[in-house]
């Protein structure tokens, strides 16, 4: 019997996620999935893979909309279009009914009445899979203000009851997971899936020039929202034009309905040298314009992902984007383009002059993207395929048994979908707003939070290279001098403009008002280590070699990561791990649980690196050298309540043996593991909750742990 086909689902047959389920739909058929794409009439783009399939089967229609139109007339087509919106839902619900398809992905929900329907798909075929593509995971308003989510208590009870019938969810970020998961709280996986090229959009009869041979042109493309940050980027380009009058920027895009297109129309004829084109982009004349442009600019006041940034990448060109959301996890400050602070034009303006006036950086930046995005969509079907197939199998056995063939018939029917409306409007809220408190730092599937799974495969040099740095068994702990003093930042500290004494590219500070509280300082060992930690924008600010004088902060290195990211990017570390990443913390002695891997250094780094390092400052070429990014582990099987150990000792000992500890940077000692500073403390003192955990002096050996039972995993 022929295999019952994935069917993704996109009401709109043009547009970016339109375009992004058909890139989807092609690598999923691509990884050996028979897949189908539902969507309506006319659709801009087809399969270009065997195994998929576009169909029109929904009475939906084109956003396209070249015209500017009055208030009133989008009302009313707002109106016209909610009926015919509710109708291709009953027409989706009924050919999946008939179709009966092993799985079901929406790509996103925005209306009360869609998250219903969905509850209905759920009672009416129970033992098919239901996944969404959370692009938002909160409903928003594509009318009235597109930069925060919609309310209600009628709205949040229908999203959650639809997110709590789900199977599995896919998102294309950390961040937008854990916004996922605290909003929605929902009983299936979250899995994190990357993007890949728009090579749809590319036009192999246009020839797409480096970067560095184009003029100073920069793009912004996408739908003209309020959230996109037009009106700021406005701003920058007057400045950018006042100090490069050459320059040129593209605005191309369908209006939103929340912006005043005429206003922006205005204000870009007033600057100069702004090509404004409200009005949907033809996929035909895409490749145009990116190979026009030198960059692109994504310049957004709030944002989970965006595939304009990857669509830049496509075209090898770099990008320009607010250090908001997952932007940060897509855009590599330095590496495949720059951030800047979201709404701050100056920053803006630095950062497109910056590419404007240097073609061969335009060039590496955009090359490196390129080279970044190249196995996203493979990465995605793999992802994707193995979470559908876990998810069928544990809905199978929920089910089994349950639904005798022939139940679900006429009557029954209506009273499953009245019930199932009813659960909804009438069941408690599940929803809930993220726990007041310090966030642990970086994305739940980041390697720093995850634990040593069962039976780990073992180096083959692991009992060489221990025997190397445990001689003898030791772990010293850097308590003071090369502690890490760590200051949470908000919107009252002070800012500074971070000035890089090292010449190796572009600072990563540069553009930032990094913000550094009063009397803060790096540590006292060589490194000058310090770290700002700014929750409410989910940044962390790293410093290599710190130093303030006259009221000015200079760094000679550092980097700025993502809370919510992998915890591994920049250079404020010798493997490009964060500085914040491993740390133990006072809080985390003092409450007795350290619920991460350890950030370790050690005098015998490799000159290589391995997974999820990304360099290393190793120097040793010795045979039993340990790589930077090796995973160190404590033998699991050791009974730590026979060790006669202190209280610190006995938390660090817990979290090597379940979570180990990274190799991310090189030291003096032969292993020792990083702490925060305790900025309280008196001089020459480790302060008070160290002590009372047992730790006597800085780099503590913890000797009572048998550290020759260290292992270093493959």
């Amino acid at each position: 019997m022929r295999r019952k086909p994935i069917v993704l689902v996109e009401l709109s047959p043009s547009g970016g996620l339109f375009q992004f389920a058909v890139q989807l739909g092609n690598a999923l058929a691509a990884h050996g999935q028979r897949v189908e794409l539902w969507t309506g009439p006319r659709p801009e783009m087809g399969s270009s893979e065997p195994g998929f399939t576009v169909r029109s089967v929904l009475p939906t229609w084109h956003p396209a909309d070249n015209e500017v139109r009055s208030r009133w007339f989008r009302l009313i087509r707002r109106g016209l279009r909610a009926g015919q919106l509710i109708f291709a839902w009953i027409v989706l619900t009924v050919r999946l009914v008939i179709a009966r398809p092993s799985a079901v992905l929406w790509s996103q929900w925005r209306f009360m009445f869609e998250p219903l329907f969905v509850v209905i798909v759920s009672a009416l075929l129970p033992r098919i899979t239901l996944g969404l593509i959370a692009h938002e995971p909160l409903p928003r308003s594509d009318a009235k203000d597109t930069s925060t989510p919609k309310r209600g208590r009628l709205l949040n009870r229908a999203f959650a009851g639809a997110w709590q019938r789900l199977d599995v969810a896919f998102v294309l970020g950390p961040r937008t997971r854990d916004l996922a998961i605290t909003h929605w709280r929902p009983r299936c996986p979250v899995v994190v899936i990357p993007h890949g090229f728009e090579t749809g959009l590319r036009d192999p009869g246009i020839r797409v020039r480096p970067a560095s041979e184009t003029g100073p042109i920069a793009l912004f493309f996408g739908v003209w929202a309020r959230y996109k940050g037009i009106e700021v980027l406005l701003d920058a380009f007057a400045e950018v034009r006042r100090r490069l009058p050459d320059a040129r920027l593209i605005l191309a895009g369908a209006p939103g309905g929340d912006l005043d297109v005429k206003a922006v129309v205005r204000r870009a004829q007033a600057i100069g040298n702004v090509d404004a084109r409200p009005g949907y982009v033809p996929t035909g004349d895409v490749a145009k314009l990116l190979a026009a442009a030198r960059m692109v600019v994504t310049p957004y006041t709030r944002a989970t992902q965006s595939g304009v940034v990857h669509l830049a990448y496509t075209f090898a060109r770099p990008a320009v984007a607010s250090a908001i959301g997952d932007l940060p996890e897509a855009v590599q400050h330095g590496v495949t383009g720059l951030l800047v602070p979201p709404g701050d034009s100056g920053a803006l303006a630095a950062a497109i002059l910056t590419l404007l006036r240097d073609p061969l950086l335009a060039a590496r930046l955009g090359e490196a993207g390129h080279r970044r995005a190249a196995a996203g969509w493979a990465d995605a079907a793999g992802r994707i395929s193995d979470a559908l197939a876990a998810a069928s199998q544990a809905r199978a056995e929920r089910h089994r048994g349950r639904f005798p063939r022939g139940a679900r018939r006429g009557a029954a029917v209506l009273v499953t979908v009245v019930a199932a409306v009813a659960a909804v409007l009438a069941g408690r809220a599940i929803w809930t707003s993220r726990d007041s408190g310090a966030p642990t730092p970086f994305a739940s599937n980041s390697p720093w939070r995850q634990a040593v799974p069962a039976g780990p495969a073992i180096d083959p040099d692991s009992a060489a290279m221990i025997a190397a740095v445990a001689r003898p068994p030791a772990l010293h702990a850097n308590l003071a001098e090369f502690a890490i003093p760590i200051y949470a930042v908000d919107a009252d500290t002070p800012t500074h403009a971070v000035a890089c004494t090292a010449a190796w590219g572009i600072c990563p500070f540069a553009g930032w008002p990094v913000p550094i509280p009063e009397g803060a300082a790096p540590h006292s060992g060589s490194d000058g280590a310090m770290v700002t930690v700014s929750e409410s924008t989910g940044t962390s600010f790293e410093f290599w070699r710190a130093v303030a004088g006259d009221g000015q902060w200079s760094a000679s290195w550092g980097a700025v990561n993502s809370l919510h990211g992998s915890g591994w990017g920049g250079e404020s570390t010798g493997s490009g791990a964060s500085r914040l990443g491993g740390v133990i913390r006072v809080s985390e002695i003092k409450a007795g649980v350290i619920p991460h891997a350890l950030a370790l250094q050690t005098s015998n780094a490799c000159t290589t690196f391995r997974a999820p390092a990304l360099k290393s400052d190793g120097t040793s070429t010795r045979p039993d050298c340990i790589p930077e990014g090796a995973q160190l582990q404590l033998d699991p099987d050791l009974d730590l309540a026979e060790l006669s150990l202190s209280r610190g000792e006995l938390a660090v000992a817990t979290a090597m043996q379940r979570y180990g500890g990274y190799v991310m940077d090189v030291a003096a000692t032969p292993l020792s593991v990083s702490f925060e500073l305790d900025t309280t403390a008196p001089p020459r003192s480790v302060g008070e909750t160290y002590r009372t955990a047992g730790f006597r002096w800085d780099y503590d050996a913890m000797e009572q742990i048998p550290w020759d039972k260290l292992r270093v995993l493959k």
